[in-house]
């Protein structure tokens, strides 16, 4: 039990400092083979995560009408939310 808290605790923490370079890094990664075609880094920068990672569900999910079809998972979607909200730094 007290090993389930703690991880709890690691996580909330790491969500509270920040992204990690590798979530960053990986969403840069999709950014790069997928969106930057059209799209620069920092298009998004100010938006929350959460409003970014909810217009590219939608987009995919075909709620939003975007250029190309995208096809992409949950993760990856997380991945490009935190990229897109750091301003691609």
């Amino acid at each position: 039990m007290r090993v389930k808290h703690f991880g709890i605790l690691v996580g909330t923490a790491a969500c509270i400092v920040g992204f990690s370079g590798t979530v960053l890094a990986d969403g840069k990664a999709t950014f790069d083979a997928i969106c930057s075609e059209c799209h620069a880094a920092d298009d998004f920068e100010g938006e929350t995560v959460d409003d970014i990672q909810e217009m590219i569900s939608q987009i995919v999910n075909g709620e939003i009408e975007h250029k190309k079809k995208l096809e992409l998972t949950d993760q990856q979607i997380a991945d490009m939310a935190a990229f897109y909200a750091s301003g691609g730094k």
